[in-house]
C-alpha cells in the first residue's frame, strides 16, 4: 500500500497536476473510503526533495502476547519507492547509532 500511495503521488507529479489539484483529489478520494488515499497524512511538496507524511498502522506484541495497534506518522521521499524509503532510514539511523557510540 506504501508504494501505491507514493506511486500516485509520484504519478500526479509527473503528469503535471498541481500541488493544490492534488491535495483536493486526496481529500475526495479519503472521503470515498479509498485505502491508499487514507494512508496520505499530509504532503510537503515544496520540500527539495518533494515528500508525503503516511500513517501507517503497526501491530505491537508485548511481553504478556497481547496485540495492540498503533498508529505512526512516516515521512517518505515521493520520488523513491517504499523499499528505498527503508533503505534511507536505515542508513540514517545506523549513522545515528554510531555517532552515538562516539559520543
Amino acid at each position: 500500500e506504501v508504494d501505491s500511495a507514493l506511486k500516485v503521488i509520484k504519478s500526479a507529479l509527473d503528469n503535471s497536476l498541481s500541488w493544490t489539484a492534488l491535495e483536493e483529489l486526496i481529500k475526495v478520494e479519503k472521503k470515498a473510503g479509498n485505502p491508499i488515499a487514507s494512508l496520505i497524512h499530509k504532503l510537503k511538496l515544496d520540500s527539495d526533495p518533494p515528500k508525503a507524511v503516511l500513517e501507517l498502522s503497526t501491530t505491537i506484541q508485548n511481553e504478556n502476547e497481547e496485540k495492540s495497534q498503533t498508529m505512526a506518522l512516516v515521512e517518505l521521499f515521493v520520488m523513491q519507492s517504499a523499499h528505498s524509503n527503508i533503505r534511507i532510514m536505515y542508513e540514517a539511523k545506523k549513522r545515528f547509532e554510531e555517532k552515538v557510540m562516539r559520543t
